[in-house]
């Protein structure tokens, strides 16, 4: 897996990565950007996944 560090232009940063032959963009625990992507209609497919968090209390707490 290869990272990019995206300086400038969001959006146009993006658009030219998409342009790029190569695999899915994986955005991992960054909510905030991937509001932002999808603001600028550049996010195709979300997958989510919740952690659960066990408090010794036998109460669960998801975060979102």
């Amino acid at each position: 897996m290869d990272a990019t560090l995206i300086q400038g232009d969001l959006k146009e940063e993006v658009l030219n990565l998409k342009e790029q032959p190569g695999s899915n963009i994986l955005v991992l625990g960054s909510g905030e950007l991937v509001r932002t992507l999808m603001k600028h209609d550049l996010v195709e497919r979300v997958f989510r996944h919740d952690l659960s968090v066990y408090t010794g209390k036998w109460k669960a707490f998801v975060y979102r």
